[in-house]
């Protein structure tokens, strides 16, 4: 019997082979790249990048109950992904079926609320309030405050001890969130015009770890569940699929776009920069993609 998945993807194995090179058997190698540390590009192997131990995992008695979500997105992504991803990267399909149109929102807004960048972003404002709320306790020489009308006691703890029980106390809570918030908007976005470009020409696209962007000329700040949004995702080094926020009477017809010279190294930065301002820690992708991209913004 299979024992229980400790060490969770936030982004799918299967996603990330596709930037890789099979050095063995289904065992991929990719390059990364820390967004703070352009001067150290390594290899890594996809089953060691993009892991964090029982991100997923929730309390229960039994197995099924605690890799309840585990299993969800093994099936529901991982499982499908490589249905999408032939979808994609065949330049002879420009028609799809109605199941072959949800694959594609479903894995595409799954993608963007499994990652960890969101409830870093929630769980960091957090740390910032009991920051403040600790030094104004200090002053007022007090052992507590009142947080969403909860007593938290900081007698005897520092802010790390808050912030980790905080942590821990929310973690399935902000799991079902970011569930609930990715239904709610793949029913939102069942019905988008879906765009997909080819590169024929280096450089190409890279990755992270956050890999979908979101870009709204209209509104800045982006809010994930805004309509409006178009939502991005390069498939791999020569594809990147858009869904746009426009209905149209053939929404089962694919857009097909192939670029060469300028326009190749114009998208090409444009996704990769994206994706730099994005991702939560690292670039992912060829070594030579990393340095073309590296050496642009130096």
């Amino acid at each position: 019997m299979p024992s229980e998945t400790k060490r969770q993807h936030f982004v799918p194995k299967t996603y990330l082979d596709k930037f890789g090179t099979n050095i063995r058997d289904r065992n991929y190698q990719v390059f990364a790249v820390d967004k703070q540390n352009f001067n150290n590009i390594f290899p890594i192997n996809t089953t060691k990048v993009c892991v964090k131990k029982n991100i997923y995992t929730l309390d229960g008695d039994t197995e099924e109950e605690r890799q309840l979500v585990e299993n969800f997105y093994g099936d529901n992504v991982d499982a499908r992904y490589n249905e999408f991803y032939d979808i994609i990267t065949n330049d002879k399909i420009i028609e799809i079926t109605t199941e072959q149109r949800r694959l594609i929102i479903e894995v595409m807004i799954n993608l963007l609320f499994r990652t960890t960048k969101l409830p870093n972003i929630h769980n960091n404002l957090i740390r910032q309030v009991f920051e403040r709320m600790f030094e104004l306790c200090n002053a007022q020489q007090k052992d507590y405050f009142y947080f969403e009308k909860t007593k938290i006691s900081i007698a005897g703890k520092t802010i790390d001890d808050l912030y980790n029980e905080y942590v821990k106390s929310t973690k399935e809570d902000l799991i079902y969130i970011q569930l609930k918030a990715a239904n709610a908007l793949i029913q939102e976005r069942i019905n988008d015009f879906i765009s997909i470009i080819k590169l024929e020409e280096n450089p190409k696209y890279i990755t992270s770890d956050n890999p979908i962007s979101l870009y709204n000329f209209r509104k800045k700040p982006i809010a994930p569940l805004d309509r409006s949004n178009e939502i991005i995702l390069p498939v791999n080094d020569s594809y990147c699929l858009t869904l746009y926020p426009h209905q149209s009477s053939e929404i089962n017809l694919l857009k097909r776009i192939k670029y060469s010279g300028v326009l190749n190294n114009s998208e090409s930065f444009t996704n990769n920069f994206m994706q730099f301002g994005n991702c939560d820690r690292f670039l992912i992708g060829s070594k030579e993609n990393l340095e073309n991209f590296i050496e642009l913004v130096k």
